[in-house]
């Protein structure tokens, strides 16, 4: 199946009881995503026919949630359709004859996803909001002097912000890789107690045992690879890498990229 002529729609459902059996409801090809409280239904949107069947799954879903006698909000149901095609097909989805509303972004398990598949959007707000989670630092801590203990709040409160997920959206961007690691920048002032010139990143970073935010993500990636690679994760990483099967080199493998 072709991504540059398909899209998908997902439906975003926060429905609060157990929901394990939903993807019983499913409908040829519709997939169903469960996580905790939320569930996102999804398929390759080709013709109004795929179309109509995503909206079945949307009524099956409807009278499952009578039988065990819950109300989906449809106000907290929305449609996103993930696309490069100019002209997508546009269909008006309805839950218990409720239109459900259609947007561009939608924040999903803590990571703002775009129509696009563009990460700006979540990098900026993440920065934003770890910038105001530092400042709150820094006004309520003014006489905290233990530098392990400002370390452990910075870690706590700003880093989990600007870590969370990285295998998902980290940037490419070389703006936003800095708007991110600045962050860290003013951190480590703080955490240290230095002026601007007074001593460097790399050495503020160095004292306090930290990896720059960038080195950071592309550890994970490459964590997240390796289980992906092992099988210790549902993710086939072959489906979406090609290995090297000649031996030109000394060193080739078969599991050369």
């Amino acid at each position: 199946m072709s991504t540059l002529d398909a899209y998908i729609q997902t439906l975003i459902f926060h429905i609060y009881i157990f929901i394990n059996d939903h993807p019983e409801e499913n409908v040829d090809s519709v997939m169903a995503a469960l996580y905790a409280d939320d569930t996102k239904i999804y398929r390759s949107i080709k013709s109004i026919g795929d179309c109509i069947k995503l909206q079945t799954t949307i009524d099956n879903f409807d009278e499952w949630s009578q039988r065990n006698n819950i109300q989906f909000n449809a106000s907290k149901c929305k449609v996103l359709t993930v696309t490069r095609t100019k002209n997508p097909i546009v269909y008006n989805y309805h839950l218990n004859q409720v239109q459900l509303e259609r947007v561009n972004s939608e924040k999903d398990i803590g990571v703002v996803v775009s129509s696009t598949l563009s990460w700006d959007l979540h990098a900026q707000n993440i920065v934003k909001k770890a910038n105001r989670i530092l400042g709150l630092l820094k006004r309520t801590c003014p006489l905290l002097t233990d530098v392990s203990v400002r370390r452990s709040l910075y870690l706590a409160h700003v880093k989990s912000q600007l870590s969370y997920a990285t295998q998902v959206w980290s940037p490419s961007m070389i703006s936003l890789k800095s708007e991110i690691e600045n962050v860290q920048r003013r951190a480590t002032r703080w955490i240290l107690r230095t002026r601007v010139g007074e001593m460097s990143y790399k050495d503020r970073l160095l004292t306090l045992n930290l990896l720059p935010l960038s080195f950071d993500r592309e550890l994970k990636d490459l964590v997240f690879f390796y289980k992906c690679f092992n099988n210790l994760t549902d993710l086939n990483v072959r489906n979406f890498i090609s290995f090297v099967c000649h031996g030109r080199t000394r060193l080739s493998s078969s599991y050369s990229l």
